[in-house]
């Protein structure tokens, strides 16, 4: 059937909405089992900005972290720093999510809870 990753907008405006649901302005990142990217979109086209594979595979639930300081963008999935990556396009947008729906019996979208906060300060050590 297919692998569909699960989305994380950020800093972004889903406005207008594109047909495939993706988000018009902003940066998403995305996970796949054992891989994710992070993008940006201008205009609703979406362009690279960094992409790896995971230690682990990742199938059960995560918590992914974002700060943003500056055009610093660092990211953490389950308190694992990923990386940080530098892109100053956007300052302020909304916060969302999304999913690529191949087949919604076996890629349903599941969240148990979802929090925001503005911080100074980093949430984990970076490193």
């Amino acid at each position: 059937e297919g692998i569909a990753p699960n989305i994380l907008y950020f800093l972004g405006d889903p406005d207008p909405l594109k047909y495939d649901g993706a988000w018009n302005t902003g940066y998403e990142f995305g996970m796949n089992y054992g891989s994710w990217y992070l993008n940006k979109r201008v205009g609703g086209t979406s362009s690279h900005i960094a992409n790896d594979y995971f230690l682990e595979t990742y199938y059960d639930w995560v918590k992914v972290t974002i700060w943003r300081w500056g055009s610093e963008i660092s990211v953490w999935v389950n308190g694992d720093y990923i990386g940080t990556y530098v892109d100053s396009t956007y300052n302020l947008g909304y916060v969302g999510i999304g999913m690529v729906k191949i087949n919604p019996e076996k890629t349903p979208l599941l969240v148990d809870w979802a929090k925001v906060y503005y911080s100074a300060y980093p949430p984990y050590a970076k490193y």
